[in-house]
């Protein structure tokens, strides 16, 4: 059996593969700018969007892959997808991880990553550089420092 007997006897499903992929994709796009223009551009947005765009990016990958003919665009195009595909699988992992926790990840986390990342001290960069406080911790870290602190 050649190749070409198989892309001749699917060209009939051409048609339902534009309609199953490219509706899919109109609709996700337009509910994806919705999300993110009505919540403020929140951080649960933000991965919304960035899963949505990680989806059409597949379908659209997708859509050319069933539809064409042409051996070396489907062979450039199959790998590719699969990285697109672990994108929006991550992105969909986050996003339930944020929703669920009501928020990004611990700041233990992410401060144990700066300090990996950087090793030398921060500079204090103030009011003028468009941070609100710099570097140093806020008045409500200040005062939740505080409570915490044990009395003896």
């Amino acid at each position: 059996m050649d190749l070409n007997t198989c892309i001749a006897t699917t060209q009939d499903y051409h048609t339902i593969a534009y309609y199953s992929h490219l509706i899919p994709v109109s609709i996700a796009v337009l509910l994806g700018l919705f999300v993110f223009f009505k919540s403020n551009f929140s951080l649960l947005s933000k991965v919304f969007f960035t899963f949505i765009m990680g989806f059409c990016l597949w379908l659209i990958g997708d859509v050319i892959i069933w539809t064409n003919s042409d051996y070396h665009l489907i062979t450039a195009l199959w790998a590719p997808l699969d990285y697109i595909n672990i994108l929006f699988y991550l992105c969909a992992a986050y996003f339930f991880s944020v929703l669920i926790r009501g928020g990004d990840i611990p700041d233990w986390q992410k401060n144990r990553q700066r300090e990996e990342r950087h090793h030398e001290p921060a500079e204090d960069h103030g009011p003028e550089h468009g941070l609100p406080f710099g570097n140093r911790p806020s008045p409500l870290a200040i005062e939740h420092a505080a409570e915490e602190k044990p009395r003896a």
